[in-house]
Formats: structure tokens, sequence, C-alpha cells
């Protein structure tokens, strides 16, 4: 009994961490090149531009970092695990506050994700983060419209930590926020 006892705490302190929290991922990037990283190339010249400013100027005043990655394919990795260690290698947000959010898009796929980081956790939380991907994303993503996907999306977290809307573009939508 004592050498079962010794043999289970021995699998548990050696094995199971190797294998159970050490989780690597197939899907290999270029470097990132500032807060818009299209690798998927789904988004217009114009609408990375328009991003990458909105998420500048949200960085300067705020101090936060939120991060937008498109991926051509997830290389059979789940976009959880994908998005877990792209936000842990490229370190958004800032070390003290944790306040970085990355929002991942795999279009081929039909995925999308929102990874918070803990300083932004009460206030993104997974139900709306959840519900900003279904309500705002997905109808414009459904439509082929990755540009304004994107733009709603963003600006619902933007408005949800309390400094707006920073992205207006011209979009044709219907009462609710939706494309017509």
């Amino acid at each position: 009994m004592r050498n079962f006892v010794l043999g289970a705490l021995l699998f548990l302190i050696v094995l199971w961490p190797q294998n159970g929290m050490a989780e690597t991922v197939n899907v290999e990037l270029p470097a990132p090149d500032g807060f818009v990283n299209d690798y998927a190339e789904v988004l217009s010249e114009q609408g990375e531009i328009d991003l990458e400013q909105t998420l500048a100027a949200f960085e300067k005043s705020t101090g936060g970092e939120i991060a937008i990655i498109t991926i051509p394919s997830l290389a059979g990795d789940s976009l959880e695990s994908v998005a877990v260690e792209i936000f842990g290698k490229l370190g958004i947000g800032k070390k003290n506050k944790d306040n970085g959010l990355l929002l991942i898009v795999a279009p081929a796929e039909r995925q999308v994700r929102i990874e918070v980081g803990y300083g932004y956790e009460g206030i993104i939380t997974d139900g709306l983060a959840g519900e900003i991907i279904r309500e705002k994303i997905i109808p414009y993503f459904k439509a082929g419209d990755y540009d304004a996907g994107v733009r709603v999306g963003i600006n619902a977290v933007l408005e949800k930590l309390g400094t707006g809307s920073a992205l207006q573009g011209n979009m044709d939508v219907n009462a609710q926020g939706l494309p017509n």
C-alpha cells in the first residue's frame, strides 16, 4: 500500500505537470508589428490603420493594451490554447497590472476568441466576452465583413472599459447595430 501511495505521489509531482500544464501549440507566427497583426489577411489596409491608431491611443491614455491577431490556421490546435500562448508570449498588458486583452480570429476554422488579462477580468468577464462575440462580431463575420466585425467588437470592449467608442467607420447597420 505504501508503494502505491509513493508511486501515485511521484506521478503527480513529476509526470503530470509536464503533460498537463506545459502544452505547446503548432501555430507559428512572425514577430508582431504593432497592436494589429492580420496574418490571415482578412482586414483591409484602412481597417488595420484605423484599428492600430485606436489601440495606440487607448494604450497611451490608459496604459492598457489590446491586441488583434488573425491567423490563417489553427494547425490542429484549439483556439483557446493558441490564444493563451500568444497572450503569454507577447506579454499583452503591463506586467504589474495585467491589463491586456487579445482578440484572436481564425477565419479558416470560423472561430474567434477574446482572451483577457487578470486586470480586466472583472470588467470583461468570460460571459461578456462571449456576448460580444455572438452579438456584435459574428453577425458581421457571417456577412463576410471582418473589418466591421472586429471594429464593432473592439468598440464594445472599449465602451465596457470606459473609454467610449473610438472607431466610427462607414457601416450600414440597423437599430440593433447589426448589418442590414
